[in-house]
């Protein structure tokens, strides 16, 4: 790209830096698209923001480039305003934890700000009430119920998820969930996409569950069958 002349603050000097790259993507539409620029510019202390537009139809935003310069070049680090793909939770899943639904959504608005330092923490609060809200939809003791409220999640995963699956990965996604929230990391190799590659996989087992208790309430196994059809084993 040929280098820009950027306006500097409270002056009427340019100064000229060259543009790693522009935006491929516009933040508010989230479309693909080679974005119209404006004359508006700016540049101070290491910083450089450019004004774009996006140029489909329907979007027409305009939104702002920021960079931040080294050394003569000035390298795209973010986009703004940025909005984000609320997540479509199970009908199921939601249902059992709206405030999952909401904590996450939360999370994900955080996440594309961006501030990643506090969205890995809401990813891990959505994960206790989505664990804790499904749990407490499976049990009918009120002293249960009083007990999952109150424990940590690591031991409540352990103490009351019977499926094997959903207790797999919600105890690794808890795993996660921690290093988000404590000072020393234990997973290093991990990140905040794992965490949440991994809520995915526990709220795809909980729905697999919810869905085949529905389905054994609406055919029991106790169904009287009519005369010539074939019963419950085949016969």
């Amino acid at each position: 790209m040929p280098p820009r002349n950027f306006t500097q603050a409270n002056s009427t000097n340019k100064i000229q830096l060259q543009i790693d790259r522009s935006p491929d993507i516009c933040p508010v539409c989230h479309s693909s698209v080679v974005p119209i620029e404006t004359n508006t510019d700016y540049c101070t202390n290491g910083n450089a923001e450019i004004t774009y537009r996006c140029p489909r139809t329907s979007c027409s935003r305009f939104f702002i480039a920021r960079y931040t310069v080294s050394s003569g070049v000035a390298h795209l680090q973010l986009c703004l305003p940025a909005t984000h793909f609320v997540t479509t939770q199970p009908k199921l899943v939601a249902e059992i934890s709206p405030s999952f639904a909401n904590i996450y959504g939360q999370a994900e608005a955080a996440e594309a700000q961006p501030l990643s330092e506090i969205a890995g923490v809401g990813y891990r609060r959505a994960l206790e009430f989505l664990v804790k809200d499904y749990l407490i939809s499976q049990y009918e003791d009120e002293k249960a119920k009083a007990d999952i409220r109150g424990l940590f999640l690591g031991r409540c995963i352990e103490k009351y998820v019977k499926n094997e699956n959903v207790k797999l990965v919600a105890k690794r996604a808890a795993w996660l969930g921690n290093d988000e929230t404590h000072y020393v990391r234990l997973w290093e190799g991990k990140d905040i996409k794992d965490l949440k590659n991994l809520i995915a996989l526990t709220v795809s087992w909980i729905e697999m569950e919810l869905r085949t208790l529905e389905l054994k309430k609406d055919m029991p196994d106790n169904v009287p069958l009519a005369a010539g059809t074939v019963d419950k084993d085949g016969k």
